[in-house]
C-alpha cells in the first residue's frame, strides 16, 4: 500500500488493496502463460510424462494461489466478505481489545487497541445486550486503555475538544499500531507469512523445472573447468575434432537431417517448417543434442563444420540451409520445398 501511502483513508486503502490483488494477479498470470507456453517443447522429448509436460505450469499454478492468497484475504476483508474482528455480527470485540472468537476472523494482527462503540450504535449489541461489552458507561474505564485525557477528550469529542480533531467514527475500532511480525494473528501467520513465502518459493521451483536448470549448470561446469583446466580444454578440442567425422556422415547419410535441442524454441519452429512440407515427424533425420552424452562436442564439431554451434542446424541434400528463422523464410518463399524436392524427399 506504499503507492498510496499508509492509513490516508479507508477508501484509499481499499483502492490499494484492489491495485494490489489486480497487479499481482496480471503478473502471475503473465508468468503461468509464458510456462504453458513451453508445454508443447516439452512434448516433444522423447519417453516424456503427462508429469514432465505439465509440471512446471501446475507448479506455478499452485505458487500462484499461495501468492494470490495475502492481496484477496485484503479484499474479501474490505468488502465485509469475510470480516475483520471489530464491531460487527460476525468477529464482535465490541469494547474490547481481543478475544478468542477473532481468531479466525480476517485480521492480520492482533488487536491491541479498544474497539469502543458508544452505547446504542452497536448492531451486534442491539442483539446480544449481555455481551461482555455491551451495555454500561464505559468513560470511567477508557483511561485503561487511553494514554491522556486528551485522548479520551479526542475519542468522546467533550471538553471543548474542537470536532475537526475529534475520532472519526471509522478509527474507533482501529486495531493496532503495532504491525510488526510478533503481532501477528493466527490468521496473519498463514496468509501473511506462510502463503506468501511458501508461494514465491514454490515459484522458483517451478521456474527453475521449465528452464531445465540442472541441466544448465551442468554446462556452466563444464564451460567454467574448460576456463580454468587447459588439459580439459585440451580435451574437449580433441573430442570436437572427433565428431566432425559423425557430423559429416550424418549429413551424407540423410537427405534431410537438422541438429536440434528438445528446448529450443527455434528448433520447433524449423520442425513445424519441414512438418508442414514433408507431411509430418519421422520423414527427416533429428539429433537432438540434449539426449546425447557427447552433445556439446558435437555443437563443437558443428562450428568447425558450419562455422556456428546454435541450433538448429537443418542440412537438405548436404548443404547447410541455415537456422529456425531461416528455415521458416524459406518455407514461407516456397523455396524450401524447391530444395526438398532436389534432394528427392518430396
Amino acid at each position: 500500500m506504499g503507492l498510496l501511502g499508509a492509513g490516508v483513508s479507508a477508501a484509499s486503502r481499499t483502492l490499494g488493496h484492489w491495485i494490489s490483488l489486480g497487479t499481482t494477479g496480471l503478473m502471475m498470470a503473465l508468468v503461468l502463460l509464458f510456462i504453458y507456453s513451453k508445454v508443447k517443447l516439452r512434448k516433444q522429448l522423447p519417453g516424456s510424462t503427462w508429469v514432465h509436460h505439465y509440471g512446471p505450469f501446475l507448479t506455478v499454478l499452485a505458487a500462484s494461489m499461495f501468492i494470490m492468497a495475502e492481496p484477496l484475504r485484503h479484499v474479501l476483508q474490505d468488502i465485509d466478505a469475510w470480516p475483520e474482528c471489530g464491531n460487527n455480527d460476525v468477529f464482535p470485540r465490541v469494547n474490547e481489545t481481543w478475544n478468542d472468537g477473532c481468531t479466525w476472523s480476517s485480521s492480520q494482527y492482533k488487536c491491541d487497541k479498544l474497539c469502543y462503540v458508544q452505547n446504542g450504535d452497536s448492531e451486534f449489541c442491539a442483539s446480544n445486550p449481555t455481551n461482555v461489552g455491551c451495555g454500561g458507561d464505559l468513560t470511567g474505564k477508557l483511561s485503561e486503555f487511553y494514554d491522556t485525557q486528551e485522548d479520551i477528550d479526542e475519542l468522546l469529542c467533550i471538553n471543548g475538544v474542537d470536532p475537526d480533531t475529534c475520532v472519526k467514527p471509522d478509527d474507533m475500532c482501529h486495531c493496532t499500531d503495532d504491525e510488526t511480525f510478533s503481532n501477528l494473528s493466527t490468521i496473519g501467520w498463514i496468509f501473511t507469512f506462510t502463503f506468501t513465502y511458501l508461494g514465491f518459493v514454490i515459484l522458483t521451483m517451478g521456474v527453475m523445472w521449465n528452464a531445465e536448470i540442472v541441466k544448465k549448470f551442468a554446462k556452466i561446469k563444464s564451460q567454467y573447468r574448460a576456463l580454468r583446466d587447459p588439459e580439459y580444454r585440451r580435451k574437449l578440442k580433441d573430442e570436437a575434432k572427433g565428431e566432425v567425422v559423425y557430423v559429416r556422415g550424418e549429413i551424407a547419410k540423410h537427405k534431410v537431417l537438422m541438429f536440434s535441442k528438445t528446448t529450443c524454441p527455434f528448433c520447433f519452429k524449423a520442425k513445424e517448417a519441414l512438418n508442414k512440407e514433408l507431411g509430418g515427424d519421422g520423414a527427416y533425420e533429428v539429433v537432438e543434442l540434449d539426449l546425447v552424452d557427447n552433445g556439446p562436442a558435437i555443437q563443437d564439431a558443428l562450428a568447425i563444420v558450419t562455422g556456428g554451434r546454435t541450433v538448429p542446424r537443418v542440412f537438405i541434400n548436404g548443404e547447410f540451409i541455415g537456422g529456425g528463422d531461416d528455415t521458416v523464410a524459406k518455407q514461407a518463399s516456397g523455396e524450401l520445398r524447391e530444395l526438398l524436392a532436389t534432394a528427392g524427399a518430396v
